[in-house]
This record gives C-alpha cells, structure tokens and sequence, in this order.
C-alpha cells in the first residue's frame, strides 16, 4: 500500500467541505456523494445549513460565518489576549495567528479556552512553525503548473492576462524567448 499524503486528503476534504456548507443548488446538494454522508452524519447541522440557504442564500451564509469567525477570533479573544498581554507580537491572516515561538503555548492555551467559554464547543488548533526551504517541492510546483499549464493558446491567455502582473509577463517572454511574442 503506498503512504497516503494527508495535505492531498486535507486539500480533497476541505473543498468537499466548501461545497457541503456552500453549494445552494438543490439538485446538486441531494446528488452529491460527500452532502448525502454529510446528511447521514450530522442530519440537525445539514437542515441548518440548507434554511440558511432558503433564508439568505449561499453568499451571504459564507459572508456570515467569515465574519462570526472574524468577531470571535479577532474582536473577542485576540483583542482580550492583547489587552492582558499587551507586548506579545500578534498578526491575524483569516484564521490564523501568528507570533513568535516562545509565546505560542501561552496564546493557544488562551485561544481553545476562550473559544470553549464562548462557543461551549472545544475547538481544534493546530501549530505550525515556519519551515523555509529555499528548494520547492515537486508537488508544489506540479500544483502551481497544473494551474498554468492549460494556458496555451493567445485566446486562454487573453482570457487570464488581467490576473497577471506585468513583470510575469516579461519574465515568461525572456524564458520563453521569441514564441512568447505570440501571446502578446
């Protein structure tokens, strides 16, 4: 049996996620495989999920969890956290916090508790320390080329060339050489 690479499984499971919480077409939500075992496991979360789409739509159901997510970690217990530790270096990205290692056990243990107090559930935290690796992985390069692969023809490329900065271009011009000219 070869070994199973959990991100590719973490990746797969979480855009079956976004999918069971966000998909508001009816047809698709009662053919889809992940929705159908969603419904069995957790029937009370599912029926919440789809009132919420009758009631306000898949949009704004997603705006409303990103901003709960927003007031609990970042105006409750991020802002409590700095209040009582006011010289501790904090930096939020979505659902991230970020600081400096030596303070990482005192902000996660404040975090699960706080969120425990508030919620009544007890939540999951993971810990990453940077891990920088000046070589790239072939993974990660395979993600990023199967992004880009697809695009080419002038017309693909035209299609995509506003999300592009312009020093990318210039740069795939010059390793392009001449045939970059063509997309141009």
């Amino acid at each position: 049996i070869p070994p199973v690479d959990i991100s590719l499984q973490r990746d797969e499971f979480k855009k079956s996620m976004m999918f069971v919480l966000f998909e508001g077409n009816k047809k698709h939500r009662n053919h889809n495989h992940n929705i159908k075992v969603f419904r069995t496991v957790f029937p009370g979360v599912d029926k919440w999920i789809t009132e919420f789409h009758k009631q306000i739509g898949s949009d704004k159901f997603s705006y409303l969890l990103q901003r709960t997510e927003s007031y609990l970690l970042l105006n409750q217990i991020c802002r409590e956290f700095h209040h009582k530790k006011p010289d501790v270096p904090l930096f939020t990205i979505h659902d991230g916090i970020l600081t400096h290692q030596k303070y990482v056990s005192e902000l996660t243990g404040f975090v699960l508790r706080r969120l425990e107090e508030i919620t009544g559930i007890t939540a999951g935290f993971k810990v990453k320390l940077p891990q920088i690796n000046p070589e790239p992985k072939m993974e990660d390069i395979d993600k990023v080329w199967g992004k880009i692969e697809g695009i080419n023809t002038p017309q693909k490329f035209k299609n995509v060339q506003s999300f592009v900065f312009q020093n990318n271009i210039e740069r795939g011009i010059k390793f392009l050489g001449n045939s970059g000219q063509k997309f141009l």
